[in-house]
């Protein structure tokens, strides 16, 4: 059937609910962020310093991420010439097709 404009939604996942490979997904890495092996391996890299980006990233979820700041700076727009020569070039060709027509249209 063609959906037509003003009809309800029907059939499909109900509004909310999460997808399927997502809750997968949140499943797999759930069991491995919590099996005591892997923490003890996690562990034992971030200590002798082979996981750095582990240990950022636990220092973020632990403390917060640090406030960044943004320095905004004037800034001058500069139209390069050529380009309004293009643009006067075509305005003015497009003057001249309709002048020689005499209709004034294109």
């Amino acid at each position: 059937m063609r959906f037509e404009k003003g009809r309800r939604k029907t059939g499909g996942r109900k509004r909310g609910t999460p997808n399927k490979g997502t809750i997968e997904m949140k499943s797999f890495a759930l069991g491995l962020l919590e099996d005591p092996e892997y923490q003890t391996r996690l562990r034992a890299r971030i200590l002798s310093g082979k996981a750095p980006h582990m240990e950022v990233l636990l220092h973020h979820y632990t403390y917060g991420k640090p406030k960044t700041t943004l320095e905004a700076r004037q800034v001058t727009i500069i139209v390069d010439r050529s380009c309004k020569d293009i643009v006067e070039a075509q305005a003015t060709a497009l003057e001249d097709h309709s002048t020689r027509d005499g209709s004034g249209q294109l």
